[in-house]
């Protein structure tokens, strides 16, 4: 794809904007289309320096807007008094950015550069000839504006602006009034105090200041004390003539009463005028939400009255349209101001543009960024990017310009304002939600954590209502996990195929969109990418050669020839089309009569990054899984680090925590200690412990009466462990009291918590060498070693292999005991993953007499609460989850094991130990069969509450001095920490502990 010089045209790619970026930036500014077409030319000999144009510099001529461009920011006009187009720059005025294709301005001729284009600027405003006397009618109708607090706050003189602040939507009223009326303006301010600038490239019928007005001092105004009351008087101007041109003999003009419209802020000034032509509009003094010159507006409407012409938005009621009133209900979050403050309402408005986030193309070396968190990947649907939107005005679905697509009804709420980002297929009347940004009135977009998953989720009643209750049908989109345990077939067929088909839809698509799961500021600036199977550039077919046609792209308002194709049939010149890159020519695949220009520059290279890159589905649900690994562990490292930092923790969590470490403990002794693995209830027997949970609670809050026992009169055993997710090290305590450790291996995906971890070990075995003699020479530590690793990695068993051999252990059956407490879920987000974890205990564990003890979330409990309208416990504990992870839930047996128990995500809180971190559902039944496939075979499955019940219930005095010693029950003394609440014992009972055994002869 070459350039008309030969080469790559990079000027854009390398310092262009990014086609994501928050508000729009980038984005070409969509203007209404006139009747007359632009005129815009792929030929450069349009545009480059010819000979003599260099007479045309300074001159003052009258030229049309022929294209109005993003890259550089303004527009081209053409004259017939010089050759080619000129660029009139945005930043030379602050009417350029209002100026529609079609329109007639005066233009001044500054230059050329480099490339030879020439540069122009508007001219100051022009003003006719005036003269007394008669005249002929106009034919058309004149509209006087004042300027001060209608089209811009001037301010106070000792305060008085540099920059010039105009009235939110006064241009576009300014070429309103421009396309229907002749124009003048009439202020009673001085002449080098009138805000000329507004009316830059402009023909006005007069120019009128302080000394055409009427001074009745000494009365003085209302509104500005102390300073002359003027007045307007319109008498002068029906007695005033205009020439209507510059020629030898002009043609003049007079307007009548009946031809007359003045536009104030003050009605005071109306005085001496008859009120049928006058209109006043509210006062500006720099609210940039202000909409009095806006579409819907009761000027707009009397403008319209007076001109015989529709007045725009006037379909809908009140001083809005629904666009604008998108953009303020928007805007309104703190959260979207904090995010992009620069992007206020008027803004969006302004550039008629849709806000939030962009999707930029997914290069290779964007991997490493979805690889190192967790991404949300979902089909990207083919139609047309817009929102539904509902408000006081009704319920809409808007544009990507904020124009309105369909009314789909008149209910609606300013206080329940809705949300929701999506595409229409209008073929099929659906609109699929890709995100959330209001349901209800909540500011849903503010959520970070869980993404657009979590945003919609919590949009579903909303989602439920809408569903099918219009014309046409709302539905949320399909999001995937990595996790998912067909997560690359389901990519290849959408990839492939072209087709999403789910239970709520089938549709076209055309590649995959990848969302962050946690994104800061939420909806307002989130992170997002896209991929397409085929990598496509839309063309304009700019002139044939022989056996091809060029191809152009557009870089700032001018079309480049970059390329050629091979057409297998003739099309009308100038048309655009999307092209695919197929055996070394760039090939035809459709007509594209829905886009005005073809891609920009930026665009096609970015397009030829993607066929270089050739990235396959491997490559991205590779990343896609590392990105989903690495989030537990960065999750633990941030919370490590934050206690690190603090001197206390949390005090609601202080007596939930020693529970659990209770329950651990009494784990530990009752199955591995004691060896007490007979046969059990299972988790689906229920007793009746009504009555006994009040008894262990009573235990648990009565206040203990003797001090912490060391030991408690039992001889320790001879044991070497492997813990898998040891985080800080807790337990290390426990074992010590227990047991004679002669090798430990701990194993945890937080590099923060190893470090703390490895700390405890060296403490503890410090202080065990320096009170009991040792006949042992080796040092703690080399028998403790502590690894970072993933519970679910396929390397997990050899990682524990290498580490018992440094240990002088045997790389296999070495373990007496293997503990994985409250981390196995990370195993469970795919078959396969929990399948490495018994692999590598299996391979440890010592045959005869070892133990493998986990504590888990109960399957059955986290449904239950998920089934609650609010699915918490108290301030302490939440969860959450996504409608296909509810589905999958209530459809599980609780005694048949289920291929799609893998891989069930929900979002987990507990106080200030998890927060907002994803894990995955552990189905006991399912766990089960898959531990069998490796040797173990699971001995008991238990709730907390009934474990703690029948440990209380075997030895009383064991239990309340092993809960006095942890420190469930109070102090003696004055504890600074309440007694074990109900909500924390709620929260404990949650849990199922799990004890498995090896197998003799595995099956």
């Amino acid at each position: 794809m070459a350039s008309q010089d030969g080469e790559y045209q990079r000027r854009e790619w390398r310092r262009g904007g990014d086609d994501r970026t928050t508000g729009g930036r980038g984005q070409q500014q969509r203007r209404q289309q006139v009747s007359s077409p632009p005129t815009a030319t792929t030929n450069s000999s349009n545009w480059r320096s010819s000979s003599g144009r260099d007479e045309f510099v300074g001159k003052t001529l009258t030229a049309r807007v022929t294209t109005v461009s993003t890259k550089p920011q303004g527009v081209f006009v053409e004259g017939d008094g010089f050759k080619g187009r000129a660029l009139v720059r945005a930043s030379s005025s602050v009417v350029v950015r209002s100026l529609r294709e079609g329109e007639k301005v005066r233009v001044v001729v500054t230059g050329s550069d480099k490339q030879g284009r020439l540069d122009a600027k508007l001219a100051p405003a022009k003003t006719r000839r005036e003269s007394r006397g008669g005249g002929a009618a106009s034919g058309r109708k004149l509209v006087i504006l004042d300027l001060n607090g209608v089209l811009c706050d001037r301010g106070p003189y000792k305060a008085r602006r540099d920059a010039l602040a105009v009235r939110p939507r006064a241009m576009e009223f300014l070429s309103l009034c421009f396309e229907h009326f002749d124009v003048a303006v009439w202020s009673c301010g001085k002449r080098e105090n009138m805000e000329m600038s507004l009316f830059d490239g402009r023909s006005l019928v007069f120019s009128w200041d302080q000394s055409k007005s009427t001074s009745l001092w000494p009365r003085t105004s209302s509104v500005a004390a102390g300073k002359p009351l003027f007045l307007k008087e319109l008498s002068k101007v029906w007695e005033t003539s205009f020439d209507e041109d510059d020629a030898w003999r002009p043609r003049r003009v007079r307007y009548a009463p009946g031809e007359t419209l003045l536009i104030d802020n003050h009605d005071e000034k109306f005085e001496k005028n008859p009120p049928e032509n006058c209109a006043v509009v509210p006062t500006w003094t720099g609210d940039d939400d202000d909409s009095a010159l806006g579409a819907g507006s009761e000027i707009v409407a009397r403008l319209a009255r007076f001109g015989n012409f529709e007045a725009p938005g006037q379909e809908i009621e009140g001083h809005e349209s629904p666009g604008e009133r998108f953009a303020r209900l928007f805007c309104a979050s703190p959260t979207h101001a904090r995010a992009v403050p620069e992007y206020p309402a008027s803004r969006y408005v302004e550039l008629a543009d849709s806000p939030g986030p962009r999707a930029k193309p997914l290069r290779r070396r964007d991997l490493s960024v979805i690889g190192s968190e967790p991404f949300l990947v979902a089909e990207k649907t083919d139609g047309e990017r817009g929102w539904f939107f509902q408000c006081g005005l009704g319920t809409f679905l808007l544009r990507r310009d904020l124009s309105v697509a369909e009314k789909l009804g008149d209910d609606g709420d300013d206080d329940k304002v809705a949300i929701l980002d999506g595409e229409m297929i209008s073929d099929q009347k659906l609109f699929v939600a890709f995100d959330a940004v209001r349901c209800d009135g909540e500011d849903v977009g503010a959520v970070e954590t869980g993404g657009a998953l979590e945003r919609l989720a919590r949009s579903r009643k909303l989602l439920e209502r809408e569903k099918t209750r219009r014309d046409w049908t709302i539905v949320a989109k399909t999001y995937w996990r990595p996790s998912a345990p067909d997560l690359e077939t389901k990519i290849r067929r959408v990839l492939e195929t072209g087709e999403f088909s789910g239970k709520d839809r089938t549709t076209k698509s055309d590649g995959l969109i990848f969302a962050r799961a946690r994104d800061v500021d939420g909806y307002y600036r989130a992170v997002c990418f896209k991929h397409k199977p085929i990598v496509t550039i839309d063309f304009r077919l700019a002139g044939y050669r022989s056996g091809a046609v060029d191809a152009a792209v557009v870089d700032g308002g001018v079309e480049h020839v970059v390329a050629s194709i091979r057409l297998d049939r003739k099309y009308p010149r100038r048309t655009i089309v999307e092209c695919d890159y197929r055996d070394g020519e760039w090939r035809v695949l459709r007509e594209r009569p829905d886009k005005s220009k073809p891609n920009s520059l930026r665009v096609a290279w970015a397009g030829l990054e993607a066929l270089a890159d050739r990235l396959t589905v491997e490559d991205i649900v590779s990343a896609l899984r590392r990105g989903a690994d690495l989030h537990a562990a960065n999750h633990y490292d941030a919370l490590q680090k934050r206690r690190n930092n603090r001197r206390s923790l949390d005090d609601e969590m202080h007596r939930l925590r020693r529970l659990n470490n209770l329950v651990k403990a009494l784990t530990i002794e009752r199955f591995f200690f004691f060896n007490d693995l007979r046969p059990r209830p299972t988790e689906d027997d229920v007793e009746d412990d009504d009555d006994r949970t009040p008894r262990v609670l009573a235990v648990l809050r009565e206040p203990a009466t003797h001090g912490k026992q060391q030991h408690r009169g039992r001889r320790k055993r001879p044991a070497s462990i492997l813990e898998l997710g040891c985080g800080r090290g807790g337990d290390l305590g426990k074992y010590a009291a227990k047991f004679e450790v002669e090798a430990l291996v701990g194993v945890d995906a937080s590099v923060e918590a190893l470090k703390e971890a490895k700390r405890r070990w060296n403490h503890h075995h410090h202080h065990h060498h320096h009170h009991h003699k040792s006949s042992s020479s080796s040092s703690s530590s080399s028998r403790g070693a502590f690894l970072a690793g993933d519970v679910g990695d396929s390397g997990l068993s050899e990682l524990v292999a290498a580490a018992a051999e440094s240990l002088g252990r045997p790389r296999e059956q070495w373990a007496d005991l293997v503990a994985c407490q409250f981390a196995l879920h990370y195993a469970c987000g795919s078959r396969d993953r929990l399948g490495a974890l018994f692999t590598a205990v299996a391979r440890a564990l010592e045959p005869t007499n070892g133990v493998f003890v986990a504590t888990v979330v109960d399957w059955r409990a986290l449904r239950d609460l998920l089934r609650t309208s609010d699915r918490r416990v108290s301030t302490l504990c939440s969860v959450d989850a996504d409608d296909a992870t509810l589905d999958a839930l209530e459809a599980l047996s609780p005694d048949e094991d289920a291929a799609a128990a893998f891989g069930l995500r929900y979002t987990f809180s507990l106080g200030d130990a998890v927060e907002a971190c994803d894990e995955f559902v552990v189905h006991v039944p399912s766990v089960a069969a898959l531990a069998r496939d490796s040797g173990l075979d699971l001995r008991a499955a238990l709730p907390f509450p009934r474990l703690l019940a029948a440990e209380n219930d075997r030895d009383p005095a064991a239990f309340a001095a092993l809960a006095a010693d942890i420190g469930v029950r109070p102090a003696r003394d004055d504890d600074p920490h309440p007694p074990l609440s109900d909500d924390q014992f709620k929260v404990s009972s949650l849990y199922l502990a799990l004890a498995f055994v090896k197998q003799q002869q595995p099956p």
